[in-house]
């Protein structure tokens, strides 16, 4: 096992920090992006998580469902998450596959489609997310105290 993370800066300014573990035949991927909930109007919230679930959408490479389809496959899981300063995108698979998930991630960020049915429907589904953790007290202290912060 690599004990250290080693850090990279490619010249696009992404930085890439590789761990190499080697107890298991995987491979698992992360891109954070520096975005999230904090970089939303007041009044106007959701929009990242939005984004996010659209992400998933397809492109002309990678359709909608292909990507599901192909990484269940292999074993593998995929999937995002939004937070208050960040998005990220993850994917662990086995590590004979390796390739795809970077293509992936490069391919998404670029050539997403935003498709106006699927808006439309992700918008529904975030707003009923949304209604559903308006539900929770910890949600709305957790709000309530970020509310703050701003």
């Amino acid at each position: 096992m690599t004990k250290s993370t080693q850090f990279f800066t490619l010249s696009n300014g992404l930085t890439v920090h590789l761990k190499e573990i080697h107890t298991a035949p995987i491979i698992s991927s992360w891109v954070w992006y520096k975005v999230g909930s904090r970089n939303e109007i007041p009044g106007k919230t959701g929009i990242s998580h939005w984004v996010e679930h659209m992400q998933f959408k397809g492109t002309e490479k990678f359709p909608s469902g292909y990507l599901d389809r192909e990484i269940s496959k292999v074993g593998g899981i995929l999937n995002a998450m939004t937070y208050l300063d960040w998005t990220t995108y993850f994917m662990t698979l086995p590590a004979y596959v390796f390739e795809i998930s970077l293509a992936v991630e490069a391919d998404r960020m670029a050539n997403s489609r935003f498709d106006p049915e699927e808006v439309e429907r992700e918008r529904t589904v975030i707003i009923s997310e949304r209604e559903g953790n308006e539900n929770e007290p910890r949600f709305l202290l957790s709000e309530a105290v970020q509310d703050d912060w701003n």
